[in-house]
């Protein structure tokens, strides 16, 4: 691998993360905190978060078995006979 390319995977993704953050990435919780009045608020965002970690928390144990069973794309051709 070529030396540069580590340091261009690592820029690139801090930047990703950096722009993610400064744009859409706050969209969730401004529309979060704008559903509900002063009296809710604290509770829904509580929830809210709540089920943002657990969906990120979904996501990071099932990938791991996505990507095992991951063809490269390519997905064997199945035929009249088989029973699936």
């Amino acid at each position: 691998m070529i030396d540069w390319m580590s340091y261009l995977s690592v820029v690139s993704t801090l930047a990703f993360v950096v722009f993610f953050a400064v744009g859409p990435g706050s969209i969730p919780w401004m529309i979060t905190a704008e559903l509900f009045s002063q009296g809710p608020r604290p509770s829904a965002m509580a929830i809210a978060v709540l089920v943002n970690w657990m969906a990120n928390f979904v996501v990071g144990i099932g990938f791991p078995s996505l990507k095992k069973n991951d063809t490269n794309g390519k997905r064997e051709p199945r035929d009249a006979t088989s029973p699936n």
